[in-house]
C-alpha cells in the first residue's frame, strides 16, 4: 500500500469532497487524484499556450514555425494535396 499523508482542508472543501464521493461513487482519494490530474493538465496546457504566445510574438521565429509546418504538410499524404 502506498504511503499516505494527512492534509488539512477547510470544512467547506471537506463537504465538497464528501458530496463528490457520493455523486460519483468514487473514494475520497480517487476524487483528489482526479482533481490533481485535471489541474496538472490545465497547468501544462497553460504553459504550452504561453509558449506559443511567446513564439507568435517573435515574428522571425513564428515565420520559421509556419515554414516548418508547411514542409511537414507536404510530406503528409492525408492533407489532400496533389503533390
Amino acid at each position: 500500500m502506498a504511503a499516505t499523508k494527512g492534509i488539512r482542508v477547510t470544512e467547506a472543501d471537506h463537504e465538497r469532497l464528501v458530496r463528490l464521493t457520493t455523486q460519483t461513487s468514487m473514494k475520497q482519494h480517487e476524487v483528489i487524484t482526479r482533481a490533481l490530474d485535471i489541474l496538472e493538465r490545465e497547468v501544462l496546457l497553460d504553459s504550452i499556450n504561453a509558449g506559443f504566445e511567446a513564439l507568435q510574438g517573435n515574428s522571425l521565429a513564428w515565420d520559421a514555425e509556419l515554414a516548418e509546418r508547411a514542409l511537414w504538410d507536404r510530406t503528409n499524404p492525408d492533407t489532400g494535396s496533389d503533390g
